[in-house]
């Protein structure tokens, strides 16, 4: 009977006691890789933090305008928005792609449809009221 209480008290879930799972093998390469889950109050906490960094960095320069040694942080590069802009701008395309397709492929990207797989809207007058738009 004390077999089968040491294994109804042995589970799959680790314990709060338990060692983190060692993610490099005995030679020291890594096996797994994991990435925190990221939830929005993380970017809240960080904004607050450079916000609560910039107001001290002010404070100590009115205070000790003399003495205060402050770092100052060089703007971001241009070159790397425009990085930025270009991949940003591929994945868009990409995914309009694939969501044009995917309207083609369940028929709703069809007559009377914009290219974006989406219908036309009229435009609005100018009481705000909706004008069919005509086809040319």
């Amino acid at each position: 009977s004390s077999s089968s209480s040491s294994s109804s008290s042995s589970s799959s879930s680790p314990t709060p006691s338990s060692p983190t799972p060692n993610p490099l093998s005995s030679s020291s390469v890594p096996t797994s890789v994991s990435c925190k889950a990221r939830i929005p109050m993380m970017d809240v906490v960080a904004e607050m933090m450079i916000l609560a960094n910039a107001s001290v960095a002010e404070r100590i320069a009115k205070v000790f305008p003399t003495c205060a040694l402050l770092r100052n942080h060089p703007p971001p590069k241009g070159e790397k928005f425009d990085m930025i802009r270009a991949e940003l701008a591929r994945i868009v395309t990409t995914r309009a792609q694939s969501a044009r397709s995917a309207l083609h492929e369940h028929g709703l990207g069809g007559e009377g449809r914009g290219d974006e797989g989406m219908s036309r809207r009229g435009e609005l007058d100018e009481d705000g009221q909706e004008e069919e738009r005509k086809e040319e």
